[in-house]
């Protein structure tokens, strides 16, 4: 069901670099789908699916030139996104009305409140000709690892892990690439949200 979803340009001449993701946002009946569209304006755009209407804007990363897309953390809380700093966003998701969403876009929520850190540094590599080459540090993706995933890997490994509830295990990594091809695992400490401590 894509007949209404299209490219556009807006006021500044930027431009929707394609549909990110779509998934079941915090506060939203089962039956309402969201859609996160990032766009090189940096900014991430929540739209509800059955209306095309703009809910909310996530604001703070910088995304001007590369499709780095965001998406929702597996239980709809959280949103997360790479940048072309290098940097991991995540934006706590605001609870939503559980009627269906029927603003205009000028009345959408802006949530300008977030969390990062960096992932990935430029890295400078020299040659024998004495010749260097700068890889840009950009973030090209950044997920948290789906719950289900997350537990049969910590039942697995055989690793202690300190926590005292499986459910503790939600949003507690996440996994980033660069442009490098660098993948990274991160976890954070038990008992902390993702907005409050990422290891």
């Amino acid at each position: 069901k894509s007949e209404g979803l299209q490219m556009r340009r807006d006021a500044q001449g930027g431009h929707g670099s394609g549909l990110s993701d779509s998934g079941q946002g915090k506060g939203m009946p089962t039956s309402q789908v969201q859609l996160l569209i990032t766009t090189d304006d940096s900014r991430v755009r929540l739209h509800d699916f059955d209306t095309y209407t703009q809910v909310c804007k996530f604001k703070g990363l910088k995304n001007e030139r590369l499709q780095i897309s965001a998406s929702f953390s597996s239980d709809g809380d959280y949103v997360i996104c790479g940048s072309e700093t290098g940097n991991v966003y995540i934006w706590k998701t605001p609870e939503l009305h559980s009627a269906p969403v029927k603003r205009l876009r000028k009345d959408s929520e802006r949530v300008g409140s977030y969390e990062c850190f960096q992932s990935t540094h430029k890295v400078v590599t020299c040659d024998t000709d004495g010749k260097t080459t700068t890889q840009p540090a950009i973030a090209t993706a950044a997920v948290f690892v789906p719950f289900p995933a997350v537990s049969i890997a910590a039942g697995l490994s055989g690793v202690q892990m300190r926590y005292e509830d499986p459910e503790d295990l939600i949003n507690s990594i996440i996994t980033t690439a660069d442009y490098t091809g660098r993948v990274r695992f991160y976890m954070r400490g038990a008992g902390a949200t993702p907005d409050q401590q990422v290891q």
